[in-house]
């Protein structure tokens, strides 16, 4: 399958509303093509796993800061039906022919990294792939709630996330490792932190 082919694909499966068929296409052997929409392909395990954690935390949605595309956004809100809310910035690139498509509906687009956002305590907050430590700490130091996820990569996968999924920032700023769970699909982690 041709990187076209796959985003292609994708939007097909999206617009059919087929998530399952989309999770299936995390197994094909395209990556370059695969992280222009998602640098997680989660199974329907993974997210089951996801809904558990907001569920059983009293929580009404998730806040996912970073979300790119929102392909992982959108899997998550369609498998649950938790709510997902998107934040993201440079919106000229993501309306911009050159940017991948967006599959999340519901994003606020920021003017800059560091602008404040209205943030319900009652909402997890996501960071996948998320690198940009300044703006990482503007984000937690206005969030309210008490559930902060984070999906990186394992050690020794050559990819960068700042924060990583065990990052000493978290006990730095009174946060816990609360649970742990492998993607085996990617080999990445998603931890969850809690206050």
């Amino acid at each position: 399958m041709s990187d076209n082919d796959v985003e292609a694909r994708v939007l097909q499966l999206y617009r059919d509303q087929k998530w399952q068929d989309i999770i299936d296409l995390g197994s094909i052997n395209n990556d370059k093509e695969k992280r222009r929409l998602l640098w997680v392909w989660p199974s329907e395990d993974d997210l089951y796993w996801i809904r558990d954690v907001v569920t059983n935390r009293a929580l009404h949605g998730i806040i996912s800061i970073g979300c790119g595309s929102g392909l992982l956004e959108w899997l998550i809100k369609i498998y649950t039906g938790i709510n997902i809310i998107g934040v993201e910035i440079d919106k000229p690139w993501w309306v911009s022919r050159h940017s991948p498509p967006q599959f999340l509906k519901d994003i606020i687009f920021v003017e800059h990294k560091n602008q404040n956002i209205k943030m319900p305590s009652k909402y997890a907050l996501l960071f996948c792939y998320f690198n940009n430590a300044s703006a990482f700490y503007e984000y937690m130091k206005n969030f309210e709630g008490n559930t902060v996820l984070v999906i990186g990569p394992m050690e020794g996968q050559c990819r960068f996330t700042d924060p990583l999924p065990f990052d000493e920032k978290f006990s730095k700023l009174g946060w816990q490792l609360s649970f742990k769970r492998e993607i085996i699909r990617s080999k990445d982690l998603i931890t969850v932190y809690v206050r």
